[in-house]
């Protein structure tokens, strides 16, 4: 592939980011991550497709700095990725669609209420991480043992569920058979850097590649995912006990969960 001297240098950028690092690298920090709870109003949403959002970097970037926010909060906010998860029972969630996250009790209370962008930050993949292995994401809500273990739990475990409707990306399509996570994000950047600069008729700017490498480098890859409309994206990462690939979801569109709220029954029936 024959490269513009932006592309080449976001290339390099990228590289120098780590962002060939393997995906689950980062996903220990997801699992009980941080997210941004303070944004305050919208100026979204802006459509699904890159298209809609050459126009977009500038003032993503100036609002990022200005609110001092992660640069994903202020995208997920351009996006209208404000909604709440709905609600739902343990016993409607199928067992092959559940996804666990462990956190605290009142960062479970926060991820059903707060109005803001949710998001997490890591390594190699911004967003909200879950797993369908409940044991990790039991780990990451408590250090207990034995039988207080579930007790302590119940308070602090998110357990939900992708809506039908949710636009999920999945790694584990055969449209990504062999291709690393880092090998679509550098095509992304690259597919993002060619038509931005369709879109101004010129090769960018010095100041306008800074703009891009702040929106889109490292872990912010994702944005890019965003921009083109995705609510989730699914992989496989670490193995079970049993050698089965462990499963995780990192979601940006919080409106597209469904979340159980009847945790006092969490473990009467299986997980």
């Amino acid at each position: 592939m024959n490269l513009t001297p932006s592309q080449k240098k976001f290339k390099e950028r990228m590289a120098g980011a780590g962002i060939h690092t393997v995906i689950h690298h980062g996903i220990n920090k997801h699992l009980q991550g941080k997210h941004d709870q303070s944004m305050h109003g919208r100026k979204g949403p802006v459509k699904a497709g890159f298209e809609h959002w050459y126009g977009q970097v500038d003032s993503l970037i100036a609002a990022a700095d200005k609110s001092k926010k992660p640069i994903q909060s202020i995208v997920i906010e351009r996006a209208g990725f404000l909604g709440k998860p709905s609600l739902t029972t343990l016993d409607a969630i199928p067992k092959d669609q559940k996804i666990y996250r462990g956190t605290t009790t009142s960062g479970r209370e926060e991820y059903l209420e707060n109005p803001y962008p949710w998001t997490g930050q890591g390594g190699s993949a911004n967003g909200t991480y879950y797993t369908d292995w409940h044991e990790t994401a039991e780990d990451y809500a408590t250090n207990e043992i034995g039988p207080a273990r579930l007790e302590a739990v119940r308070d602090r475990l998110i357990v939900a569920q992708l809506q039908p409707d949710a636009n999920v990306l999945d790694f584990n399509s055969p449209k990504f058979a062999g291709k690393f996570t880092h090998t679509y994000a550098i095509e992304l950047q690259n597919e993002f850097i060619s038509g931005y600069e369709k879109h101004l008729g010129r090769p960018l700017t010095s100041q306008e590649s800074t703009n891009v490498h702040k929106l889109t480098d490292g872990p912010n890859w994702t944005n890019l995912l965003i921009m083109q409309g995705y609510d989730a994206m699914v992989f496989n990462a670490d193995r079970k006990p049993w050698g089965e690939p462990e499963r995780y979801t990192i979601v940006w569109n919080r409106g597209k969960v469904k979340v159980a709220n009847d945790m006092q029954n969490y473990g009467k029936n299986g997980f």
